[in-house]
Parts: C-alpha cells; sequence; structure tokens
C-alpha cells in the first residue's frame, strides 16, 4: 500500500459501521438479530477502519479501471453498445 502524509489520514470515527441499520425483516449479512457484527465482518470493518482514506481512494479507482479494462459489466441491457 502506499504511504501518504499524515494529512490524509481519514477521520471515519470509531468505524465504518457506525451508524448502520439493517433492513427490518430481512436477514443482514454484516449484523446478527441483536445489531452486532458478525465476526467474520467485524475483520473486514477493522481492516477498513485502519485503511487510510487515500488507500480506500486507490483501491476504489483501481477497482473501477480494471473493470473498464476488462469489460466487466452487470447491467449489460442499461447500454446501447
Amino acid at each position: 500500500m502506499i504511504s501518504p502524509s499524515e494529512n490524509d489520514v481519514s477521520d471515519f470515527g470509531a468505524s465504518l459501521a457506525d451508524g448502520y441499520r439493517p433492513f427490518q425483516g430481512a436477514f443482514d449479512e454484516m449484523v446478527d438479530a441483536s445489531g452486532e457484527i458478525r465476526p467474520h465482518w467485524r475483520a473486514v470493518l477493522n481492516e477498513l477502519d485502519a485503511a487510510r482514506r487515500v488507500e480506500l481512494e486507490v483501491a476504489w479507482e483501481t477497482a473501477q479501471r480494471l473493470i473498464r479494462e476488462n469489460g466487466t459489466t452487470y447491467n449489460v441491457y442499461d447500454e446501447e453498445d
């Protein structure tokens, strides 16, 4: 990963999951019925919470570039091409 300056450190607060509310009456992969984060998601959120904003932006841009370069699409009927 890249090494940004201290000014690039994100200020996400305690967790990216703060304020997250699942839909009532629907199964939620990330949280259980009591609202606790499931163990397998806790590891993912911990990594994201520790990441610097610039690292997340680079990862997002890379993913978008790879999708464009590889012609990956999930909505083939929305485009005329």
